[in-house]
């Protein structure tokens, strides 16, 4: 296969001659290159017919070309590259081809195939296109290289700098000195550059308007006007809004092509050819936290040649300290970022500043609403934040995005586009502006959040978006940065049900007891205490961690006597009633449970009533065991059934399953089971949904239906190992060693699994009749598996295991097993 016109086989070919005469299959290239088998054979198979630019280097250094090799390789390459760009245009034939003044780069390409194919086909149209984007994103370098790609349909390249630039008047002086034309004394020199230009087909590159936008439009425009033939390329932080302007956004790179700029520029001086776990971890919080912004991420590179990666991530926090060196020869508002981001701060209107400054307040997404609920009466009326708004995303300070739910609009800042913000506010806060719009915020947040809160509490769901970034930012400016400690532990505890929701249980507790540990004894203090408290207690019972929910609970009780909250006292009590029961106090229990109801029903609050006389029945049932406890919690279970409340009905017939199988009712259990999970598939109830599966696993191996209790206990399994919930994935270990002891899976493993799971039970909860029986069950078909002293010897190999050992073991246990059953079968 060879392209006819330049003689030279197709890339695919030579790569797969390359990779044959070097002993590689596909899969050890892929390897060694790092990127995928499926590509490496796209290539060769010519379904891709040119490699990315990032690529290509992989594959260059994975080969070990050089010499002659290495500049065969990459100019076959660059003819596919430049194949595929000319595919849909006719060739424009050459007379003579010279660039003037482009700039030349020393270091690879990365990313941008979609952006350079696009602005490619632009340029072959002519006329005016503008490369859109923030500082630092690329915009120059992409202009470059994709000159380079179209370079034989045009006979001039020439690249027009105007950072030096003051004032739009001197636009057209600074397109003539870059094109090599001197003005003559008494000529137009528009005239005198439109003559120059014409005859020839150029392509110019107009670079940084951003400025001097209003003369780049006028000059740019004229020109293109007057020269059909010209194509001309201008890069810019806002558009020109010049007539026929083709209008190309540059964004951030993609997470892969961020990554691989950072290991390209940080490469001399990261030891290996791999990354440790811990390198690789920060390389992706380096690229995340940096928004994939290219000129960043080479600053943040220039600092690993001093710091550890971890390091460099760490220092984030305070980036514009940070990344303050770039190179050299690179223009002032590139040294830094600090700088880069300057550069457009300076542009913008008085009214804008403010915006853009108020604006920092909010981490994540924002909407129109949300921005004006913290800037209007803050020096800033409505029509001022809407054509602010509107100037601020043409000027890529706000990122623009539509909402996939509601298809409206969204705004954002990137990260460090949101620290200068901040800091120019701070730079103000002599004048309070700025603390004011944090608690406006805080306020309009609040708000919001309890109105999804109640919409969760009647079954609808919280959407997704932003709401986490929303809370985590507020959060962080009252409790970490100590503006308002009270308010923002009252928030945090207040939004329990949020952190249940996303199975963020273990940042909720982190979060609110910060703000616990800095509150002070004050009457306001005392009353986010309570909050604090009651969600910490709550928060914790969530992760089974009983023991630890008792102390918060009953500082929540106490405090709710002090300040007569008849809710938290009722919800405080009903902990305290699951805690006590937990200790095996189950008078006292059933006491704090008795009180919960009685408040609950006197605030006119049915449904937590109804929940907590499951709770009383549950506890009355373990003290008495008959009959009569049995049908008073079934009876409990029906009133919260006629109250409509799926999600709280569920949590009681998972109770009613458990006493129904200490009771020795099996399928009675299992059909319990079956209705919670039924409506515990539904997001924010992870949990709920891994503890009704690990019940109804055991009650299947413990009846020795090992094919039905296989694929339960492995999406529990699943379900513990990601959300990190211990307990369930320890019990899981233990349901999958019984099915495959059931099985007739590997003895061994089985007996292994049994001193794992011995060691890991006493650290892992509270544990009740169904664990019990479970683990009882577990032991007796493990009798006499192994002889002699290889039983003591196989529990005392499991009693090492770690939880990821564990859990690999039992996958495999339960893997062979119902393989083996399968063949026999």
């Amino acid at each position: 296969m060879v392209d006819e016109r330049s003689k030279r086989p197709a890339f695919g070919e030579l790569l797969r001659a390359t990779r044959v005469a070097g002993g590689l299959t596909q899969d050890q290239l892929a390897e060694r290159a790092r990127i995928s088998v499926q590509a490496i054979s796209a290539l060769e198979r010519g379904a891709r017919q040119a490699p990315r630019r990032d690529t290509l280097a992989l594959l260059t250094q994975a080969l070990e070309l050089d010499g002659e090799a290495l500049s065969e390789f990459e100019a076959t390459a660059r003819a596919s590259i430049k194949q595929k760009v000319r595919a849909t245009q006719p060739l424009f034939k050459v007379a003579r081809r010279k660039r003037a003044n482009v700039p030349q780069f020393a270091t690879p390409f990365f990313g941008r195939e979609r952006e350079a194919l696009e602005l490619a086909a632009a340029m072959a149209g002519g006329g005016c296109t503008t490369l859109w984007g923030t500082g630092g994103v690329g915009k120059t370098r992409l202009a470059v290289e994709t000159s380079a790609l179209v370079e034989e349909r045009f006979e001039r390249i020439a690249f027009v700098g105007l950072a030096a630039t003051i004032g739009d008047d001197s636009v057209e002086d600074a397109i003539a000195s870059g094109l090599g034309v001197a003005r003559e004394p008494g000529e137009d020199l528009f005239a005198r550059i439109a003559r120059e230009l014409s005859g020839c087909r150029w392509l110019v590159i107009v670079d940084n308007c951003e400025h001097v936008v209003a003369g780049a439009a006028r000059s740019v425009g004229a020109l293109a006007a007057a020269l059909p033939d010209a194509a001309f390329v201008c890069t810019s932080r806002e558009p020109l809004r010049i007539a026929g302007e083709r209008v190309i956004r540059v964004g951030a790179l993609s997470a892969d092509d961020a990554r691989q700029l950072f290991l390209d520029r940080a490469a001399t001086v990261l030891p290996g050819d791999t990354l440790s776990a811990t390198d690789a971890r920060s390389v992706a919080t380096i690229c995340r936290r940096l928004d994939g912004i290219p000129l960043a991420l080479e600053l943040a590179a220039a600092c690993a040649r001093v710091l550890d990666l971890e390091h460099v991530a760490a220092a984030l926090d305070e980036r514009f300290r940070l990344l303050r060196h770039g190179s050299r020869a690179a223009s002032d508002r590139h040294t830094t970022l600090h700088a880069t981001i300057a550069w457009s701060y300076e542009l913008l209107e008085p009214g804008e500043r403010r915006v853009f400054e108020l604006a920092g307040v909010i981490n994540g997404s924002f909407s129109l609403d949300d921005l004006l609920a913290i800037t209007v009466d803050e020096g800033c009326d409505r029509a001022t934040v809407v054509a602010a708004t509107v100037a601020l995303a043409e000027k890529s300070l706000f990122v623009v995005e539509v909402d996939d739910e509601t298809s409206r609009r969204r705004y954002r800042l990137l990260e460090s586009t949101r620290a200068f913000a901040l800091e120019a506010a701070e730079s103000r806060a002599g004048d309070g502006s700025l603390v004011a719009a944090h608690r406006r915020w805080g306020r309009h947040l609040s708000a919001h959040v309890y109105r999804l809160i109640e919409d969760y509490r009647n079954g609808v769901r919280i959407p997704a978006g932003n709401i986490l970034d929303h809370v985590r930012g507020y959060l962080d400016w009252a409790i970490e940065k100590r503006h308002d400690v009270a308010t923002g532990t009252a928030l945090a505890g207040k939004i329990h049900l949020l952190w249940d929701f996303y199975g963020l249980h273990a940042e909720g507790i982190r979060r609110i007891e910060a703000g616990l540990a800095a509150l002070s004894n004050s009457d306001a203090d005392a009353f986010a205490e309570m909050f604090g408290r009651y969600a910490v207690s709550r928060l914790n019972q969530r992760l089974v961690r009983v023991a630890e929910s008792l102390e918060p609970a009953l500082r929540a009780y106490e405090l709710s006597a002090r300040f007569g909250d008849d809710g938290i006292r009722a919800s405080a009590a009903a902990k305290l009633a699951i805690g006590h029961d937990f200790l095996g106090e189950r008078n006292t229990a059933l006491a704090y449970a008795e009180e919960a109801i009685t408040v609950f029903e006197r605030i006119g609050d049915r449904h937590s009533a109804a929940y907590t006389a499951c709770t009383a029945a549950v506890i009355a049932f373990k003290l008495r065991g008959d009959d009569a406890a049995l049908e008073s919690l079934r009876a409990a279970v029906d009133r919260q059934r006629l109250l409509g409340d799926d999600r709280r009905t569920a949590g009681a017939e998972m109770d009613l399953g458990e006493a129904f199988y200490a009771h020795g009712e099996v399928d009675a259990a299992i059909a319990a089971m079956i209705s919670a999970i039924a409506v515990y598939r539904r997001p924010g109830c992870s949990l709920e949904l891994a503890i009704g599966l690990t019940n109804l696993g055991s009650y299947l191996a413990g009846t020795e239906r090992a094919a039905e209790a296989a694929p339960i206990a492995l999406e529990a399994m699943q379900i513990g190992r990601e959300g990190r919930y211990t307990r369930i994935a320890v019990l899981a270990v233990q349901t999958c060693a019984t099915i495959g002891a059931l099985a007739g899976g590997d003895k061994r493993r089985c007996v292994q699994l049994l001193g794992y799971v011995a060691r890991r039970y006493p650290t892992i909860g509270d544990i009740g009749f169904t664990e019990e029986a479970a683990h009882e069950r577990l032991k007796s078909v493990l009798i006499g598996v192994l002889p002699g002293s290889a039983f003591a010897d196989a529990i005392r190999e499991g009693e090492a295991f770690d939880d990821e050992t564990a859990i690999e073991a039992a996958l495999s246990c339960v893997e062979r097993a119902t393989t083996a059953g399968a063949a026999s079968a």
